[in-house]
């Protein structure tokens, strides 16, 4: 892979065109943009192979300018999830801003710059980037209860040692709240899987994800008044309780 240099003037059979080497093509690229790096894909093959690389991805994501995400959610016909894009007020500040919308979605949780949303029709989810506008494919449906069931404490995060994102339900049957299942799911999978539950009773039904784990400030114990982490292992999926800082 190279990149040559046009200087007007300064080719000839004794001069020829100066080139870069990969090495430094590449933290060029790493310092592009989003949208332009979709563009430049369609440069040449190998272009296309290094920036489509995860590993690239992930360096991208850590060094590139991080400008604000504003999204907002309205649940009146049946949630509307929208995004504002932040980027061109520091560019223009007279410039408009349309918003880009996802409908019958609500918010399940973010990490990495991509939303999680749980589709209120079909019992699904999906990942978004809204920066790009760019939706995955939707998981398979997960057995909740159906229509008799709603999702309590929920959280989408990142397994950084098997190079997945995972989100984690909780459903509780509307029903007999004593019925309730847990839910874990795999973005590339072909099912949902079903674990032990555990007796928690989380502040926020939000859960925040650090490093390879899904944490809501929990109760120490259903009748307690004494607070605890909750803490659910991304890589091994199983529940842990931290003590507070």
């Amino acid at each position: 892979m190279m990149l040559r240099l046009h200087n007007a003037g300064c080719v000839s059979a004794n001069n020829p065109l100066p080139v870069l080497p990969d090495e430094i093509i590449v933290e060029i690229l790493l310092r592009l943009p989003v949208r332009s790096l979709l563009q430049f894909k369609c440069v040449c093959k190998s272009w296309k192979t290094t920036i489509s690389h995860p590993q690239f991805v992930k360096n991208q994501l850590q060094i590139s300018t991080v400008y604000p995400q504003l999204v907002s959610y309205n649940n009146i016909d049946r949630g509307i999830v929208f995004y504002y894009p932040v980027e061109p007020l520091f560019e223009n500040l007279s410039t408009p801003i349309k918003p880009v919308k996802v409908s019958n979605c609500s918010i399940i949780g973010s990490c990495n710059g991509l939303l999680c949303l749980y589709n209120i029709d079909q019992f699904c989810v999906k990942l978004w980037n809204p920066s790009i506008n760019l939706i995955s494919k939707t998981s398979p449906t997960f057995n909740g209860y159906g229509h008799d069931g709603f999702i309590t404490h929920h959280a989408f995060g990142f397994d950084q040692l098997n190079d997945k994102y995972k989100v984690l339900l909780d459903v509780l049957n509307k029903h007999s709240y004593s019925k309730k299942i847990t839910l874990p799911y795999t973005f590339g999978e072909n099912s949902w899987k079903k674990i032990q539950n555990c007796a928690c009773d989380p502040i926020s039904w939000l859960g925040k994800y650090v490093s390879g784990t899904l944490n809501w400030v929990n109760k120490d114990g259903l009748n307690s008044s004494e607070r605890m982490i909750l803490s659910f292992d991304l890589e091994k999926e199983t529940y842990s309780q931290v003590l507070l800082p």
